[in-house]
């Protein structure tokens, strides 16, 4: 199982102890709390999506419960900071996700406290794929951006604000509902549904509201998007720790090593299983 990899790898190489949030569907709690608790490990908490989903209104359960995993995750994701009173940072981790080398508050956040953010022109996948022959993975790419960034009437670079894992500032989430959401009587939920892209709405906010300072990075983990991109790379995979990430990062939808039970059915159960093991969050501070 994908959590149970990640899980050992924090444990192994959060050296400031960062606090662990585990988010997953009330159907699956009593399972994890099991799991983990009667360890008696206090370094993680287990929340449940639909604790998150309430605070957008409790109209939005139904619509959760029917909604596809891959939107609804991105929406539980975009809103765990509900969750707490005052303003947080927080890493926002895949279940797919394993760290490789120690980490440390200090490689998400800058000397004066401020969030560090994930923003780049992606030119090395881009190039990649395009000396492959993926031409339709780079006009897709860049289609879907450029949608994005007319939203909020930006013109010019495009830029990437992921993959993740990503650092995210409520601040940042506050502010494009301030400025963008209400305004157009429209809820995040309305905003997943319409354009599916939770990494892209964080960063455009970011640009447009400039509610923190920025101060960008590169990705804090090597992301193998495609089978074809790992293959053709496998030379880091097998020396994960030579590599200046901080670890590394298969996409579940094409490694299907790490399945388990029904998931192991994907034709079947996808969307299900979607929603199970995916949120994985590192409260930073407030």
């Amino acid at each position: 199982m994908r959590v149970i990899n990640l899980w050992r790898s924090v444990l192994k190489h959060n050296k400031d102890k960062i606090h662990f949030y585990l988010c997953i569907p009330e159907v699956d709690y009593d399972f994890f709390n099991e799991k983990f608790m009667c360890e008696g490990d206090s370094s993680i908490t287990l929340i449940k999506d639909e604790d998150i989903i309430e605070k957008l209104g409790r109209s939005y359960l139904e619509l959760y419960k029917k909604t596809d995993g891959r939107l609804s995750q991105q929406i539980v994701k975009s809103q765990f900071w509900k969750l707490f009173p005052e303003p947080i940072n927080y890493l926002c981790l895949d279940s797919e996700s394993v760290f490789t080398h120690d980490f440390y508050i200090s490689d998400f956040v800058n000397v004066d406290g401020s969030p560090y953010t994930v923003l780049h022109e992606n030119k090395d996948f881009l190039e990649f794929a395009l000396s492959k022959n993926k031409t339709k993975v780079v006009e897709n790419y860049n289609a879907d951006s450029i949608r994005m960034m007319s939203l909020f009437g930006r013109k010019g670079r495009i830029y990437d604000f992921g993959p993740t894992p990503v650092i995210w500032s409520s601040k940042v989430w506050e502010s494009l509902e301030k400025y963008y959401l209400i305004p157009r009587g429209i809820s995040f939920w309305d905003a997943i549904i319409a354009n599916p892209s939770e990494l892209r709405w964080y960063g455009e906010s970011l640009l447009a509201y400039k509610a923190i300072d920025l101060y960008p990075i590169g990705p804090l983990m090597k992301v193998y998007h495609y089978d074809w991109q790992f293959f053709s790379e496998m030379n880091f995979y097998g020396d994960a720790s030579g590599s200046t990430y901080l670890g590394y990062l298969k996409q579940s939808n094409w490694d299907f090593s790490l399945d388990y039970g029904d998931q192991a059915k994907r034709k079947s159960y996808l969307s299900r299983m979607w929603r199970c093991f995916k949120f994985y969050f590192l409260k930073l501070f407030s």
